[in-house]
């Protein structure tokens, strides 16, 4: 089943992603309204629509009769530190390329410690969503997220390829998870292989106050390999 993205959200997404990508650093002039609505043949009030929901989420700040500009933000979520690979490949100088390889509901009481870290029953739906990052076109980074169904409710493939995962989080289900990443270097074979290598893996929980209690509302385990994986043993 797919869902149709509303133009508004589309925008929002690709000024986003422009945005986290660092193609606009902070303090950066957005285009004009009429320069948004000649480039991406949008009407003006979903131009508005866009730009008022990136300001409200924290991306951009409008200043009257100077325009919208882009906000500094802290390379945080909910004040912890969460691992942006993107960013990694971008600060060493590379192209990177982040792609949804696989995504899938699962509905039997499989994944037993991933329900344990997650603590939910064996009745409960887990999303399991898996990406491949490349570096330079070389695939480095191999991600596997969990994330219970009873907290997010309809995800759709369709939105996974339009938007970042953390942003479809924090906008569709208001998101305000903090994190702990915890990395380990060990020896094993990229995805599909048989060849063991060094890696790291990067093992990221993240948790939400419910009803006062703490929960774990995301689980994801990746494994990083190659100059990526050099760079995270000098770094984390």
């Amino acid at each position: 089943m797919t869902i149709r993205i509303p133009l508004y959200q589309k925008l929002e997404n690709t000024i986003i992603k422009l945005i986290e990508s660092k193609v606009l650093l902070p303090g950066t002039k957005l285009p004009s309204e009429s320069k948004l609505h000649r480039d991406y043949q949008m009407s003006r009030i979903t131009i508005r629509r866009a730009l008022k929901d990136l300001e409200t989420s924290g991306y951009i700040e409008t200043f009257q009769g100077k325009g919208s500009f882009v906000k500094k933000r802290e390379h945080e979520v909910g004040g912890m530190h969460y691992f942006n690979v993107y960013e990694a490949i971008k600060e060493m100088g590379g192209q990177a390329e982040v792609k949804l390889a696989s995504f899938r509901l699962i509905v039997d009481d499989s994944l037993q410690s991933i329900r344990k870290k997650l603590k939910i029953n064996d009745d409960d739906y887990i999303y399991e969503i898996k990406y491949v990052t490349t570096f330079d076109g070389q695939a480095v980074f191999f991600d596997s997220v969990y994330l219970p169904y009873l907290r997010y409710p309809q995800i759709y493939r369709s939105e996974l390829t339009n938007s970042w995962l953390l942003t479809l989080l924090k906008h569709k289900y208001q998101f305000d998870g903090k994190f702990h990443t915890m990395s380990t270097n060990v020896e094993v074979a990229k995805p599909g292989e048989k060849l063991v290598q060094e890696a790291v893996r990067v093992e990221t929980s993240a948790y939400e106050l419910q009803n006062g209690q703490r929960k774990m509302v995301l689980w994801s385990r990746a494994y990083s390999f190659g100059d990526l994986m050099r760079y995270l043993k000098q770094n984390h």
